[in-house]
């Protein structure tokens, strides 16, 4: 991943300006606010740096928005991928990094996979500030 690119989306988690959620880049809450993985995060800034040519979430399913025309609506579009120079769609991190969760069985081996765990968003800005080179 790009380090400028790391730098402001730790930043933006950290910032408390997002509402953390799960399994999808961006939900729709009932009370019109809008909750954000930390991939959706990244998207979100990528938006507001327009590189995506829409320059709109809309909604996908009932709670679930996506980027514009990107079919996708829980791994980051292509050209925020390429923009942010990471090197998967779900943040895959290096083997270094996995984590075994004793209570479900599951190893947890991407940004995405820790975010839907519930591990917080100052906690996945961290393992991004140790392994920003490896994403």
């Amino acid at each position: 991943m790009r380090k400028d690119i790391a730098d402001r989306l730790i930043a933006a988690l950290r910032s408390g300006e997002y509402k953390q959620g799960q399994g999808r880049l961006c939900r729709a809450i009932a009370d019109g606010s809008r909750s954000f993985c930390c991939l959706g995060v990244l998207t979100d800034l990528a938006v507001k740096e327009g590189v995506l040519p829409d320059g709109k979430w809309v909604e996908l399913d009932l709670y679930a928005l996506r980027y514009g025309k990107c079919a996708a609506s829980a791994y980051l579009p292509s050209e925020v991928q390429e923009w942010s120079g990471m090197q998967s769609i779900a943040g895959n991190l290096p083997k270094a990094v996995h984590v075994w969760r004793d209570d479900s069985g599951e190893m947890l081996t991407s940004l995405d996979g820790f975010n839907d765990a519930g591990y917080t968003f100052d906690q996945i800005a961290d393992i991004i500030e140790k392994n920003w080179e490896a994403l």
